[in-house]
């Protein structure tokens, strides 16, 4: 079964399996089969990173062949390669393409083929869209190995990836963010049109501890004149989550990191990541009124559903019981249920 949370993070469960819940404001495990609709998860910000770098895999190549990958693992310098490909990119028999409009991310990956032997040309369509190809059959192959020839609406993020240092997971999504992501009106977003890509976009910000969410939405396109209707898919990231985002990985493009910092600067008001546990012991908590956080408390409980953010928990940490400051500690999130699928 598949529990999906309205954040669109997935859960893979069997009938078996127990899951932790928020019940009666309390942790608790419970069979899958007995979760409902609106049930709060507690679920697991993995911020676990391996210390090995990933081989790359070995493809066979002819002996005349030239502009060879002179390193075999996955460093940053690949990874960022392979974040603007996957965001600007595809393959042909001959050559890679990456479509690239900004001298920043044309000098990014100018030092990221350097820094691994390769190099590029580039050239004008006859939309003056400027493209780079990189002649590497050594790289076409690799790419292939890695099963990453595949249309825009199929693709993914191969899973050495997720098995990398966080050094490296970092690069990837710079990159991919410096082709396909966006920062405006307190939001981060990215959008694709292939489901599977956001999806794991979003498992691997988690390992950084960045909450973020999902959605489709449709959009018409003009195909042989006539008008098409599509479904892409929406990734966006708000309040401290973009905090966290800017620390770990930020933009190497500049226009987009400027915006992202003026974003910063702003007061955000979207914090959504929501403490469900231990509500009622929260709102006996009480605070003089001349001291400055007393404003806060009498505003989340005025609120329905009257949940306090994580955020605002750690600025009331010196106050908070016991179990509360654990439950913190543990480095957990909750999220609804939005669906169950058997």
């Amino acid at each position: 079964m598949v529990i999906t949370t309205q954040r669109g993070y997935n859960i893979e469960c069997s009938e078996n399996d127990e899951l932790l819940m928020v019940d009666n404001e309390l942790p608790l495990f419970k069979l899958s089969t007995n979760l409902n609709i609106n049930d709060w998860l507690i679920l697991d910000r993995n911020l676990s990173h391996s210390i090995q770098y990933q081989l790359l895999p070995e493809v066979k190549i002819s002996s005349r062949c030239t502009n060879i990958i002179t390193t075999n693992i996955i460093d940053e310098n690949f990874a960022t390669l392979l974040g603007y490909f996957i965001a600007e990119g595809c393959i042909t028999d001959y050559f890679i393409d990456i479509t690239i409009f900004e001298d920043d991310i044309i000098s990014n990956v100018k030092n990221a083929l350097d820094n691994i032997g390769l190099h590029f040309i580039n050239y004008y369509t006859k939309q003056q869209i400027i493209k780079y190809k990189i002649n590497s059959k050594h790289l076409i192959e690799t790419l292939r190995s890695m099963d990453c020839d595949h249309k825009s609406k199929d693709k993914f993020i191969p899973e050495k990836i997720f098995n990398s240092p966080k050094s490296v997971k970092s690069a990837f999504l710079r990159a991919y963010f410096d082709g396909d992501g966006s920062s405006s009106n307190g939001t981060i977003s990215c959008e694709s049109r292939s489901k599977k890509l956001i999806e794991e976009i979003q498992k691997l910000l988690l390992s950084f501890g960045i909450l973020c969410s999902t959605f489709p939405h449709k959009f018409s396109y003009t195909y042989k004149d006539n008008t098409e209707v599509g479904i892409a898919y929406v990734l966006n990231i708000t309040g401290n989550n973009m905090n966290i985002f800017h620390e770990e990985i930020g933009f190497a493009l500049s226009r987009k990191q400027k915006l992202l910092e003026k974003n910063l600067e702003t007061k955000q008001q979207n914090n959504s990541d929501l403490f469900p546990l231990y509500n009622s012991v929260l709102k006996n908590i009480k605070l003089p009124r001349k001291d400055k956080r007393y404003d806060m408390i009498n505003n989340w409980k005025r609120k329905k559903p009257s949940l306090p953010s994580i955020v605002s928990l750690y600025r009331l940490y010196d106050i908070l019981p016991k179990e509360i400051k654990e439950e913190l500690l543990k480095n957990k999130f909750y999220d609804k249920i939005e669906s169950i699928e058997y």
